[in-house]
């Protein structure tokens, strides 16, 4: 840049430096300036209010989920020991208290969902209805889990690789589940691309792609794994078993890949926590009444 432009935020003549560069006095990405000397009301400028309770709720609603899905996968364990004919390495006592500390965990993620519902104004309707539905959607998620690990999972421990019939009630306890999972990650995924836009574009003037579709899509490949178990309750012989297995698969790779999903969402709301605590610019920085030193790059800051 050729011509005087001073920072947004601390007021830092700009000029001699890239556009894609950042502020070198307070990290600011220099698109964010352009942006707000353009549209000082841009969505990704909009300020937070409750700036330190929408950056715990995200990173909560990511980390309990995490933690859910890693507890559900010790649970599981029952299963392998079965498959390598080992002795069961999980207690039914312990396997009972873990499916209650996994639900919990479920209803804290849903608690911190409530940050998507309306991070900031001017958030279209649409939008905050959205990721509204995302949090009541918790509600029938957490009563499906429940009865799913305090009910089934005590009486069918081995639903997978035992000798137990495909259990239809359990299955469509699975896809409740996965349809919840669905409706949670489009519903929350407006908002989200907005929190991902403003951190982008403070951090390094990018916008980041959201990985909630993908998640989304894992979780689909596991409903598809469960249906193939419904199927294979009305195949005959070699037919139903082959079902059983195939569906046995997808729903470990489905399964998988939405634990992935889920440390993915963390990483992310740690990486936009920063720039959702930090001070929003304000008009009165935009509009000039905030200057900043008459430095430049070339020219090294005066120090008292």
């Amino acid at each position: 840049m050729t011509g005087d432009l001073h920072c947004a935020k601390c007021g830092y003549n700009l000029k001699g430096l890239s556009v894609r560069s950042v502020c070198p006095e307070c990290g600011l990405a220099i698109p964010a300036t352009l942006l707000a000397k353009v549209d000082p009301h841009a969505a990704e400028l909009k300020p937070i209010v409750w700036r330190i309770p929408i950056a715990l709720g995200l990173v909560v609603w990511a980390a309990a989920g995490l933690l859910a899905a890693c507890i559900l996968w010790l649970l599981r364990t029952e299963d392998l020991a079965t498959l390598f004919g080992v002795a069961t390495p999980v207690s039914e006592g312990v396997s009972r208290r873990l499916g209650e500390l996994a639900v919990t965990l479920v209803g804290i993620s849903g608690l911190g969902s409530i940050a998507f519902i309306r991070p900031h104004a001017g958030i279209p309707g649409r939008q905050v209805f959205f990721a509204a539905v995302a949090a009541v959607a918790y509600i029938p998620m957490v009563f499906a889990l429940h009865r799913l690990v305090s009910v089934f999972n005590i009486a069918i421990p081995t639903p997978y690789f035992g000798s137990s019939p495909v259990s239809v009630t359990r299955v469509l306890l699975r896809l409740a589940i996965g349809a919840c999972l669905i409706v949670i990650a489009l519903g929350v995924r407006p908002n989200a691309r907005l929190l991902v836009a403003r951190s982008m574009l403070l951090r390094s003037g990018k916008v980041d792609r959201q990985t909630l579709y993908g998640f989304a899509g894992a979780v689909g490949v596991g409903m598809l794994g469960d249906l193939i178990h419904l199927a294979s309750t009305i195949g005959i012989g070699s037919l139903g078993s082959i079902a059983r297995l195939t569906g046995t698969a997808l729903i470990g790779v489905g399964s998988l890949l939405t634990t992935f999903g889920l440390l993915g969402l963390l990483i992310d709301g740690i990486r936009i926590m920063p720039t959702i605590i930090a001070a929003p610019i304000s008009e009165h920085d935009v509009l000039g009444s905030r200057t900043g030193p008459e430095f430049t790059p070339h020219e090294p800051r005066r120090r008292a």
